[in-house]
């Protein structure tokens, strides 16, 4: 294989292994959340995410007051994200948790719209019918004539607002901050403030309780599920183009699905596969259609500053 093959395939492999390992964080999060309490386990998975982190230190810049007030508002909203995530896989199925969770896709540009007065694709209206279509069949209850969407899915649809708006805020941020920086505060502010609501609501727990497998579990979403799948991200992106990029990462529900399989024995039912897909379809016709429009806004955006400097 020549050098330039190679350069050019090892950032697309760096993307492919991004939703592998979202889809992960489903299965296992379930599994490890069965045994320790919710804060204790963010707090623990932020840890292992720090110690993760310390290869990469050098790329952090000087912190200030900017960088400290948009961590603390990206990180609330993180935050209340990876609660209400972990919350809602106690009471649905990884692969379900995934399907919902991935609906920040299309929620993205609709928040932007309502709150950030972008323009609004109308052929967006298409792909939002058939990602309804498709959680209709997922979650239809043959036997009720009705949903079976509880308070699970509720915490998970609360999980996917949640990181829909943390994208709107650092495309609306990012080029204040040092994306590391971002990164490293966002880790340790969780990390703090879960140790204080751990010690505030679960200070009877025992480490000693935690497994040798839970432990091993641990460290993985906090080394790989958290740091490496960022910067797995972050690098890959250097190289491939955006599109092709949220294109590759939209198939995470996939992920979830077949690793709540492999490791919590759920069941995959042909609503979940026909539901799935046509849900999956919608992310990846969303996808095209928004690169698309902020490819044609770049576009114009160049177009008028030509016009002006001439």
């Amino acid at each position: 294989m020549s050098k330039t093959k190679k350069k050019n395939l090892l950032p697309f492999i760096a993307i492919v292994f991004v939703p592998i390992f979202y889809g992960t964080f489903y299965a296992i999060t379930k599994t490890v959340n069965e045994n320790i309490p919710i804060f204790w386990m963010i707090a623990l998975r932020m840890v292992f995410a720090l110690i993760g982190f310390l290869p990469f230190l050098k790329k952090v810049t000087k912190f200030n007051k900017e960088t400290i007030k948009l961590s603390l508002l990206l990180s609330s909203v993180f935050l209340i994200g990876v609660v209400v995530q972990t919350k809602g896989l106690q009471y649905t199925s990884a692969g379900k948790a995934g399907f919902i969770g991935g609906l920040f896709v299309i929620l993205t540009p609709i928040f932007s719209w309502i709150f950030y007065k972008t323009r609004f694709q109308k052929f967006l209206i298409f792909p939002i019918l058939l990602i309804l279509v498709g959680l209709f069949i997922m979650f239809y209850e043959n036997s009720t004539i009705f949903l079976s969407f509880g308070i699970g899915e509720v915490y998970n649809f609360i999980g996917a607002v949640c990181i829909a708006f943390h994208i709107i805020f650092i495309s609306k941020y990012l080029k204040k901050i040092n994306i590391f920086t971002l990164t490293l505060t966002q880790i340790f502010i969780i990390l703090i403030f879960s140790v204080i609501m751990a010690l505030s609501t679960e200070s009877d727990y025992s480490f000693t309780k935690i497994s040798s497998i839970e432990w091993i579990m641990l460290i993985y979403l906090g080394i790989v599920t958290t740091t490496i799948t960022f910067i797995l991200q972050i690098w890959g992106q250097k190289y491939i183009d955006e599109s092709t990029t949220a294109i590759i990462i939209s198939s995470e529900p996939i992920y979830a699905t077949f690793f709540g399989w492999l490791i919590n024995d759920e069941m995959i039912t042909w609503q979940i596969i026909i539901g799935g897909t046509i849900i999956l379809i919608g992310f990846i016709i969303t996808i095209i259609i928004r690169n698309n429009s902020l490819k044609k806004n770049k576009v114009a955006e160049i177009s008028e500053n030509l016009e002006i400097s001439e």
